[in-house]
């Protein structure tokens, strides 16, 4: 983990302790996968592939029956190109901030939440395997710095473990040639586990 995100890890842990758990905040940790994707207009060269996710989220006390989540992930994304020798590997700092709206279904608090998500380029890279050699190439310099998304989704939660899955709509071209007729964006179904504190 990088300096970066301990630091930014660090201070929602200090501002969200204390007496704001009294107030009805909580705070959680998760982690899991994503099944990500980057559409590429005009071909489907591009096949989803299994990357990581991880981070905390702060739950605030509901207001009028929904509550607000905002979350701090290191999420990467991507897509396997051709035949699955290639891939194309995004480190992102990514907020999503969720709208969320809890119920009880057979003892069981069930919760769906929707919001913007905003996304901050930490690096890329393609990733070339021939005859068991694996070489890394870094695009970073190709990649736009920043990703507005669209994330909408559902869990279950029992007593502190938190089960969610949602989809992650890229609206932004991540492209930095915006000579090319082809625009390309994410595409990411997160599957997580966490646990609330």
């Amino acid at each position: 983990m990088t300096m970066r995100l301990r630091a930014v890890f660090t201070t929602i842990l200090i501002c969200c302790s204390g007496p704001a758990f009294s107030e009805g905040l909580s705070l959680g940790v998760k982690g899991g996968v994503n099944f990500a994707n980057v559409t590429f207009e005009k071909t489907d060269a591009a096949k989803a592939k299994w990357l990581p996710v991880a981070g905390v989220f702060v739950t605030l006390p509901p207001t009028l029956g929904i509550s607000l989540q905002p979350e701090v992930l290191y999420s990467q994304k991507g897509a396997s190109l051709g035949a699955g020798q290639a891939s194309v590997i995004l480190d992102y700092l990514e907020v999503p901030v969720l709208a969320r709206r809890s119920m009880t279904v057979f003892g069981h608090r069930l919760y769906f939440a929707g919001g913007p998500s905003i996304a901050l380029r930490l690096r890329a890279r393609t990733r070339v395997v021939f005859d068991d050699v694996t070489e890394e190439i870094d695009t970073s310099d190709d990649v736009s710095r920043f990703d507005v998304g669209v994330a909408a989704g559902g869990g279950v939660e029992f007593g502190s473990l938190v089960f969610d899955a949602r989809y992650t709509f890229g609206l932004t071209d991540i492209d930095k040639d915006k000579a090319a007729d082809a625009k390309s964006r994410n595409r990411v179904l997160s599957l997580t586990g966490g646990w609330r504190f």
